[in-house]
């Protein structure tokens, strides 16, 4: 009872240090043991898959592994851990302190297995042998986010405990085993080692974080039994902060999930009759393959709440290829999520990305849940927070407050990074794991991500599968070999993509014998359509189609496929007198997100025909995933042909009166695909845009089958579109001047898998640290591909001193009074962020001395944060811009600007 668990009472608290100055091990012990406990109780899924792991009886292990939990911290014993706090620190037992560096987890997994010191007390529970021990005590001891040593020799150790450590721990162990009565964990079931120790690690990391929270933990003395504490306090204060954290399952609706969902608002699609009737009982992974516009994402959410009632999961995680993407997901999930659950219920829902804090709908979701949960207890609401919360979204803090965290809410939207990161060797990747595994996990627009992320999404899906947890893929385009991996990935063979119908929907059942099942469906009967497809042969020529389409009121969209040339389209547009809209990701994120709610209202399925008529977009790829826009007429530069296809379904994608054009075209700005077509065939008409799709032979294979009919009929020709570019052999067909392209794209998606592969985690060896390189989340990344250099924008304000530029910005924060600026400083320069590619980049040039050296601390402060940001002073140059100064090639200084109509350009 001298040795101390946790020392910081009160965060610093004078008064409350003298009443108890710390929490003892011991009791440290007991809580989190108990918050495992609690948590397997809430999350029985999680308490079948660890009981399933164990040949034996199921109450024997889980007693047997809520013991070997309450050892976590065991290494806390030495003394060298011990001086952490010397304040506290048990002279009369340990002795003068040794204050040295050591990890005390890996301090206590080779206590356990050195026989000095506990092994003989723990001989009984952990009955395994070594090869099956590595399995469990990773998991306890490396509960700190990473995986810890376990070949620590204690003779030489630096953090070796002393004999009166070693005594302590001993009496811990003891303790620990009366009190659970002598507890004995049966053997691993065979095969199931790694399953349960990836599991394992994400329970025992959750329980500690939960179990050293001092607003439900408060510090004991050491005068109370051992029974007592357990009693009347851990398993209490354990249900108490699970209760309040969020976590526990909200009870799912029951009911028809079709009529769940839809409410009776629309007709079902075929593909959303699937989803209500497919058995989910037995399969794991389904894909969806349907028109852009379909309903694919309600199709999903169907099947999604089915899969809830059948226990197969408590919550969804939907992920999505961008920012912008997740964002709007989210707006219409949080009007719309809580009839997935019985009425009373108070699901939470998380955004999850890394510019979440600045979507105003998630500020206002946790602030709507903290009017009820002020102190974190989860106390009755009030009336205003129950009338607010009825119709709108609600997180609570501690799930908001840590993006690990938001894969622990019942339903997540977010980016797919986030869920990648459960399959890189990063801090606290079993804690993404965990709440994958309880989760049903949608992947949206499957077909968007390059090599390197399919193969990272391939892995997701191996690990998905081995925990038993439901994965649905949802894509318009996806080709046939990405389609075989993913099946693969769930351990099963694929069928034959060529004789695979379009649309329709997979079944890929969980069990070793049966084979996928594939049904096919019916479009939808109002986007079945022949789509006039024609080519443009020049952007000269394509600025007169857009000109004279806006003039007769169109509301026209021009994809363009790099950012510069988007700028020049939408510079000239304007001259013109037109009214444009630019859109892509060089805006400050302020500017960004006001553009893309903008883009929505005037382009969006509820936009009306005075805001649409004669209104232009010149944007970039950012539209042409998931968000819900809607063109009379749409012209786009050469891109590949599921891109081509993507930016199609933008086209008449909602019934509307009549338009000022007699039917839907999507007209192509591209070269001829002749035969002897050149090795620049695509670079001659885009400079820029040729360094964007490097496979020039794709791109060829693309026009030469878009071109080939003059009619895009959906759905009926997207499949054989698709596999005239992307079947194993397509690119055979291609002009001999572009196989070069061909083939070192070949190369380039080859190498980006391997690299992907040796970033992954390597799930075998259970938790432990050869499964992986184990780094931060900035050092092993989710996406490969230019370096990028973010920049704040800052200007001179009141005093001289440097500001962010969008410290003024409003920002809803569910206030009584309505909008209000932001009060966060940290959130205002990330709103003045705005990212571009390190070879881009110049160094700033030709400031006064004194604005220089405030830039210059400024970066040293937010380095001090982990956040690596280049300051970019503005200056006003006109009513609208701002220009900014930097390094030429000498002592040059070139001058570049930023304006929040076109955004930022780098000289």
């Amino acid at each position: 009872m001298q040795i101390w668990g946790k020392a910081q009472p009160g965060a610093g608290d004078a008064s409350l240090r003298q009443i108890m100055p710390y929490h003892p091990l011991a009791w440290h012990s007991l809580d989190v043991a108990a918050t495992f406990l609690k948590l397997i109780r809430i999350w029985p899924e999680q308490r079948a898959g660890l009981v399933a792991s164990f040949d034996g009886d199921a109450d024997e292990a889980i007693n047997g592994l809520a013991a070997l939990v309450a050892l976590h911290d065991l290494g806390k014993c030495a003394r060298t851990f011990q001086a952490k706090a010397l304040d506290v620190y048990p002279h009369t037992l340990l002795g003068p302190p040794r204050a040295v560096a050591c990890n005390h987890g890996a301090v206590g997994y080779a206590m356990v297995e050195d026989a000095r010191f506990c092994g003989k007390e723990l001989a009984l529970l952990l009955g395994q042998n070594e090869f099956e021990r590595a399995f469990l005590l990773g998991p306890v001891f490396g509960h700190h986010g990473r995986p810890v040593p376990v070949e620590v020799d204690l003779s030489v150790h630096v953090g070796r405990p002393d004999e009166a450590g070693a005594n302590a721990a001993r009496a811990l162990v003891e303790r620990v085993m009366t009190l659970f009565e002598g507890p004995v964990l049966p053997p691993i079931a065979q095969g199931a080692e790694t399953a349960l120790s990836w599991r394992l690690a994400g329970l025992v990391a959750l329980a500690d974080w939960i179990g050293s929270d001092q607003r439900y933990f408060p510090y004991a003395t050491p005068d109370i039994s051992w029974p007592e504490y357990w009693g009347n306090h851990a398993t209490p204060q354990a249900k108490a902060a699970i209760a309040a954290s969020g976590l526990e399952r909200a009870q799912v609706a029951r009911g028809d999930s079709l009529a769940i969902v839809s409410g009776g608002a629309f007709t079902p699609t075929q593909a959303q009759e699937w989803a209500a009737q497919v058995d989910c009982e037995g399969s794991g992974l389904f894909i969806i393959e349907d028109v852009t516009g379909s309903g694919k994402t309600e199709a999903a959410l169907i099947l999604a709440h089915r899969l809830m009632q059948a226990a197969r999961a408590g919550g969804i995680y939907v992920a999505l290829p961008t920012m912008a993407t997740a964002n709007g997901l989210y707006r219409r999930l949080g009007a719309a999520y809580r009839a997935l659950y019985a009425p009373g219920a108070r699901p939470s829902i998380v955004l999850a990305h890394g510019a979440r804090n600045l979507d105003p709908a998630f500020i206002r979701s946790i602030a709507l849940a903290g009017r009820r949960e002020e102190v974190g207890y989860g106390g009755a609401p009030s009336a205003d927070a129950d009338e607010d919360e009825t119709a709108s979204a609600a997180c609570t803090r501690w799930l908001a407050d840590d993006r690990r965290r938001a894969f622990l809410a019942e339903i997540g939207v977010g980016t797919i990074d986030q869920a990648l990161l459960a399959v890189l060797p990063v801090k606290h990747a079993a804690i993404r794991q965990l709440g994958l595994s309880r989760q049903v996990l949608i992947i949206d627009e499957a077909h968007a991500y390059d090599a390197y992320m399919q193969a990272e999404i391939e892995a997701l899906v191996v690990h998905q599968a081995r925990l038993d947890a439901p994965v649905i893929v949802l894509s318009a385009t996806l080709p046939a070999a990405m389609r075989a991996r993913l099946i693969r990935a769930y351990g099963k063979s694929a069928p034959a993509g060529a004789a695979t119908p379009y649309p329709c929907a997979t079944a890929v059942s969980g069990t070793p014998t049966s084979a996928p099942v594939i049904t096919p469906l019916a479009a939808r009967a109002d986007l079945a359509r022949a789509i006039t497809v024609t080519r443009v042969d020049t952007p000269e020529a394509a600025q007169e189609r857009i000109i004279r389409a806006a003039r007769d009121g169109a509301a026209v969209a021009w994809i363009r496929n790099s950012v510069d040339d988007a700028i020049e389209a939408a510079r000239f547009l304007r001259g013109q007198g037109l009214a444009v809209d630019l859109f892509h990701a060089r805006f400050a994120m302020a500017d960004r997100l006001a553009i893309e709610e903008r883009v929505v209202t005037r382009f969006g399925k509820a936009s009306r025909p005075d805001e649409r008529a004669g209104r232009v977009l010149v944007a970039t790829q950012v539209v042409e995933q998931s968000l819900d826009l809607d063109f009379d007429l749409m012209l786009t530069d050469l891109a590949p042909i599921d891109l081509m296809i993507q930016r199609a379904g933008r086209l008449w994608r909602h019934t509307r009166g009549a338009r000022p054009v007699p039917g839907p075209e999507l007209a192509v700005v591209a070269p001829d695909p002749v035969a002897d077509a050149p090795a620049d065939w695509y670079g001659q008409l885009f400079p820029i845009g040729q360094y964007v799709y490097r496979d020039h032979a794709r791109l060829w294979l693309s026009a030469r089958a878009l071109f080939a009919q003059p009619v895009m009929r959906v759905p009926e020709d997207l499949r054989g579109l698709i596999e005239a570019v992307y079947a194993p052999d397509a690119s055979l067909g291609a002009p001999p001047s572009l196989q070069a392209s061909a083939d070192e794209q070949a190369g380039r998606d080859l190498a980006s898998r391997a690299f992907a592969g040796l970033n992954v985690i390597d799930f075998a060896p259970g938790y432990a640290p050869e499964s992986g390189a184990w780094g931060p989340d900035t050092v092993t990344p989710t996406r490969e591909g230019d370096e990028r250099v973010t920049l704040r924008l800052a200007v001179i304000g009141e005093g001289g001193a440097l500001a962010p530029l969008h410290a003024d910005t409003v920002c809803e924060a569910g206030s009584e009074t309505g909008s209000e600026a932001d009060p966060d400083p940290r959130r205002a320069w990330s709103l003045s962020e705005v990212a571009i590619r390190q070879n881009r980049f110049r160094p700033r040039a030709g400031l006064a001395p004194e604005i220089e050296r405030q830039a210059h601390a400024l970066e040293e402060r937010f380095a001090s944060r982990g956040i690596h940001a280049r300051i970019v002073v503005l200056m006003r140059d006109c009513d609208s811009g701002w220009r900014f100064t930097c390094q030429g090639s000498g002592n040059d200084v070139l001058e570049g600007r930023y304006d929040p109509l076109d955004g930022f350009t780098m000289p």
